[in-house]
């Protein structure tokens, strides 16, 4: 495998580049020049790093001290400050 694989950018970009590709990851590794263990690894890595977790921009209220967080279970989280 060349060097340039080796910054986490440049396998993010790969991984990305094989996902958009519709070939198995043998094909692709072969084409590339890619140890197809090492794709595979990032591959997997790249999934486990999608938590599903979402940014929410806080809005401080003007006089609210608590904030109450809904979660989908029906579960409420109440903070207060």
């Amino acid at each position: 495998m060349s060097k340039k694989f080796k910054t986490p950018s440049n396998w993010a970009s790969v991984v990305e580049e094989y996902q958009q590709r519709d070939c198995t990851q043998e094909e692709f590794c072969r084409k590339r020049g890619i140890n197809p263990g090492c794709l595979s690894y990032h591959l997997t890595k790249h999934r486990k790093s999608k938590t599903g977790f979402l940014p929410v921009p806080f809005v401080p209220a003007a006089e609210s001290r608590e904030v109450v967080i809904e979660l989908p279970a029906g579960v409420r989280i109440l903070i207060r400050g």
